[in-house]
């Protein structure tokens, strides 16, 4: 007697290649779902990147110009520029510093306010805040700036991160 090879009852086949079919199309459906959310993570990094190298371009101009062209205003706090615009700096020009433009974003400065920092040097808190955008909410950047001599002149400008940023 021939050996003969046990073969599955009939209607086995069928329900075996669904189930296969399944398994793989939630198995791609799971990596496909992974990679999506990996995709949104990596933008909103990119997103908050962009942001904050803005901030810090926008940081840069500000405080060039106003060591370059007005360094009298360095050692005033924001609520004292206006008073200063006789002497100092007209108030156009005061105004042209509230708003720098950078790469075509438009960025508010908030704050300026000289301190004193723990070395016993003078310095300026900075907070500046780049506009919004579609689907992208405002951002805040704070900036520490080091003073030195007389006249004061900026000595180095310090990014202290994105305030106000949700997950």
């Amino acid at each position: 007697m021939a050996f003969q090879p046990s073969r599955p009852p009939d209607g086995f086949a069928l329900p075996m290649a669904l189930v296969a079919a399944l398994v793989l199309l939630l198995g791609s459906l799971s990596l496909q779902t992974a990679g999506l959310a990996e995709r949104r993570r990596t933008f909103g990094a990119w997103r908050l990147q962009q942001a904050e190298d803005l901030l810090v371009s926008a940081a840069q101009q500000l405080v060039g110009a106003i060591q370059l062209h007005h360094p009298c205003l360095a050692g005033l706090p924001l609520a004292a520029w206006p008073s200063a615009a006789g002497s100092c700096a007209p108030l156009a020009v005061q105004q042209a510093l509230l708003q720098p433009v950078v790469f075509g974003r438009s960025v508010r400065l908030l704050t300026w306010q000289p301190g004193v920092g723990a070395d016993g040097h003078p310095r300026v808190e900075l907070l500046l805040e780049l506009e919004a955008q579609e689907n992208q909410p405002a951002r805040r950047g704070a900036f520490t700036v080091a003073l030195d001599g007389t006249p004061l002149r900026v000595s180095d400008l310090q990014a202290q991160g994105l305030r106000g940023v949700g997950p």
